[in-house]
């Protein structure tokens, strides 16, 4: 079985929305959105990756990435995947250009959940609306 470590990061707004990658043309298990970041490489920690893929992804580099929380998941039956969660405001559009993917687009956490996303995201978006890091009144609306 093929395992890879991976950091991603969650982007969020102050009215409880999350900035979603829109894979079109690069997903790998048929997703459409997923989080930003990455694959660890060989001598990277978790922070220094998810620094990398976010300036790779999206020619950016924030100044508030805090780590959230790591999980293991079995994807199938040849793939498994431990994820490094960060979680940062989410940046203005404009001072983003989204070099991955077809483009970054907000969303409500209940808008996430709907979508067809990365395998076990649903846990991580769930994880994180259950945290208390932005209102529980505004991941509903």
């Amino acid at each position: 079985m093929a395992h890879r470590k991976v950091s991603t990061v969650i982007f969020y707004t102050d009215d409880g929305r999350i900035l979603l990658q829109d894979r079109e043309g690069i997903a790998k298990f048929g997703e459409e959105y997923d989080f930003f970041g990455g694959g660890i490489d060989t001598g990277e920690n978790p922070l220094d990756a998810i620094k990398r893929e976010l300036k790779e992804e999206m020619d950016y580099e924030p100044l508030d990435l805090k780590f959230f929380k790591m999980f293991d998941f079995k994807i199938d039956a040849y793939n498994s995947r431990t994820e490094y969660v960060f979680i940062a405001k989410a940046p203005d559009f404009d001072k983003v250009t989204v070099l991955e993917g077809k483009a970054a687009k907000l969303f409500t956490i209940q808008e996430a959940l709907k979508l067809k996303l990365f395998p076990y995201d649903d846990i991580i978006i769930n994880d994180f609306a259950k945290s208390g890091i932005v209102s529980k009144k505004s991941t509903t609306t």
